[in-house]
């Protein structure tokens, strides 16, 4: 079955340490909204089975279709709660059919407190989002739109086995924050620089350091 390249961090080795607090358990279908946009996060997540990905909806009308996907062992949202305008414009989605664990606040409160591997562990996660979010800010203000998908592609290709990301055109593009037509257009040109090729809802890697290459030309 097809399934979505994950940009989370893994929580396994924690999956016995979050099974023995006070947790729920809810299953959703393929489709199904665990959070939606406007709803406040009053729980947190762990993927115990499948994949969820989210949905950012923006004050202008725009809709950042994939923020993030999680896959099992993904612990989120880490922003949770905080009631802000980002967290009631962010939609949480099953991807596949999925199985979560859910924590309330204050026991997530008590398990960063009473671990100090957890803790540490949410620690390196934070500084890993807060890195993400400030080298795509970077990338979008400063680098061309080549470059951009360049660096999202081997950002995926590095944290991800294997060489096929499934993902879509319109995933990416509204992802790295450039128009469907020029995505398609800059995966063409990898296509015929033999840096990759692309199927129905995929992206095989066939030379990544010919993307790496890519992701330093400054000109479109």
């Amino acid at each position: 079955m097809d399934k979505p390249d994950f940009i989370n961090d893994d929580f396994s080795e924690f999956e016995d340490f979050l099974m023995g607090e006070e947790h729920g358990i809810i299953r959703r279908k393929k489709g199904e909204v665990l959070n939606g946009a406007g709803d406040v996060f009053d729980r947190y997540f762990y993927v115990l089975e499948g994949a969820v990905r989210s949905f950012y909806f923006h004050e202008t009308g725009n809709v950042r279709t994939v923020l993030t996907y999680y896959g099992k062992g993904a612990l989120f949202p880490l922003y949770c709660p905080s009631a802000s305008v980002f967290e009631m414009a962010t939609s949480f989605v099953a991807d596949t059919d999925t199985v979560l664990l859910t924590l309330a606040p204050e026991v997530m409160d008590r398990c960063v407190n009473g671990s100090a591997s957890f803790n540490r562990a949410m620690y390196r996660c934070y500084n890993r989002m807060l890195n993400q979010i400030l080298g795509e800010l970077s990338d979008r203000i400063y680098l061309s739109g080549m470059q951009v998908l360049s660096r999202f592609l081997l950002r995926t290709y590095e944290e991800t086995p294997g060489e096929v990301l499934f993902c879509t055109q319109e995933d990416i593009s509204s992802h790295i924050g450039v128009t469907r037509s020029n995505t398609a257009r800059y995966l063409k040109k990898l296509r015929e620089e033999g840096a990759l090729e692309t199927g129905r809802n995929r992206i095989i890697i066939k030379n990544i350091e010919k993307v790496r290459e890519y992701s330093e030309i400054k000109d479109d």
